[in-house]
Parts: structure tokens; sequence; C-alpha cells
């Protein structure tokens, strides 16, 4: 969809343009539709910060994923 096609091509142009090692991504535990988002475009979860955020009336967890450029 329009969602992963944008976060592939933010992630091209900062490889490519901006010579950026990595992206990174911080996503509460519920949110699924970003969790997958970012999975399929290869980032890998590297991390979870227990109750990070307050939200609703509750603490939630935030998971940390990166995309390491692997390119010399």
């Amino acid at each position: 969809g329009y969602a992963s096609e944008a976060l592939q091509l933010v992630c091209d142009y900062a490889f490519t343009h901006l010579s950026v090692h990595q992206v990174y991504a911080n996503i509460t535990e519920d949110n699924l539709a970003s969790i997958k988002l970012f999975e399929k475009t290869g980032f890998t979860k590297t991390g979870t910060k227990l109750d990070w955020i307050y939200s609703q009336d509750s603490f939630k967890n935030e998971l940390h994923y990166q995309l390491i450029n692997n390119v010399s």
C-alpha cells in the first residue's frame, strides 16, 4: 500500500542521499498495523521499553525497531 511504499522511499532516501547509517522507530506494542508495516519493510525489533508510554489511562510498552544500512 501507500504507507509501505512511502516508508521504503524515505529509508532509501536517507541511506542514499543523506548517508544515514540507520533508521529507527518507536512503536507502542498495541499498534499492530505499524508493527506489521515496519517488519514488512525490513526493520528488526531490537528492544522493548516496559510501561514507557502513558496513553488512554494506562501505561503501554514501547517497541524499538531498527533498519541498518549494510551497504558500504
